[in-house]
């Protein structure tokens, strides 16, 4: 049993999770995303060229976590997207993350099924992205019930990178009022102002839906540099 890995850091995390913004989380990057190319993706770097990731079996996995840490108890696992590296290998990982004390956070497409993991792994707090139509065909992978696994102490992420973006999201929120984890838009990287969502989002009923706003902290503190944390 062994884990694609691109890189092992001690960070903040920059975007909404169970344990808060800000906080301080090792995180995992999983190497490989096979779902879909979205148009935004900022981790090109974690698929496609195998150069870029070490393969290591689970013990060397915990051990670079521990080394990591510095004491932090909060693991955050992402990538490209995780699940592709087995659901069996995910669980092996999680269940020792937490025989360890580690609070854990996973992130995640939207396109796997998480029902597996909800039910073994309740502890945990899935972070999981809703994909729009700019994002490309991946939009047309999302499937509603999925993210009505997810709890209150879950997340659903929405990237807006347009108005049609941002009208699209509304409607499948307007649509899906069964839904309990907490939503959040957040803004495109260079595409969409993060003051223009906040006015598109005041002006809606976002305030009465109780959508919540993201940013990605860790690009504000480094800038055009911010794969500079994962050294």
């Amino acid at each position: 049993m062994s884990y694609k890995v691109t890189s092992i850091f001690l960070s903040i995390d920059g975007e909404v999770n169970k344990y808060g913004q800000g906080k301080w989380s090792v995180f995992i990057r999983m190497f490989g995303c096979k779902s879909g190319q979205c148009s935004y993706c900022d981790t090109t770097y974690s698929k496609g060229d195998t150069s870029h990731y070490d393969e290591i079996d689970l013990k060397e996995l915990l051990y670079r976590i521990d080394m990591e840490s510095k004491g932090c108890k909060k693991v955050t696992i992402t990538g490209g997207e995780p699940l592709e590296q087995g659901e069996e290998n995910i669980e092996k990982l999680l269940k020792a993350l937490r025989d360890k004390g580690y609070n854990i956070s996973l992130e995640t497409n939207g396109v796997y099924n998480l029902s597996n993991l909800i039910l073994k792994y309740p502890q945990v707090s899935y972070i999981v992205d809703y994909k729009l139509p700019t994002a490309g065909n991946v939009f047309n992978k999302m499937n509603i019930s999925n993210f009505k696994l997810l709890r209150a102490w879950d997340r659903i992420k929405m990237v807006i990178c347009n108005r049609h973006d941002f009208e699209v999201g509304l409607d499948i929120i307007n649509q899906s009022n069964d839904i309990i984890a907490p939503i959040y838009f957040s803004p495109c990287g260079n595409e969409l102002s993060p003051m223009q969502l906040f006015y598109w989002m005041k002006q809606s009923n976002c305030p009465e839906l109780n959508i919540g706003y993201n940013l990605q902290l860790h690009k504000y503190i480094f800038k055009q540099d911010w794969r500079d944390e994962e050294k």
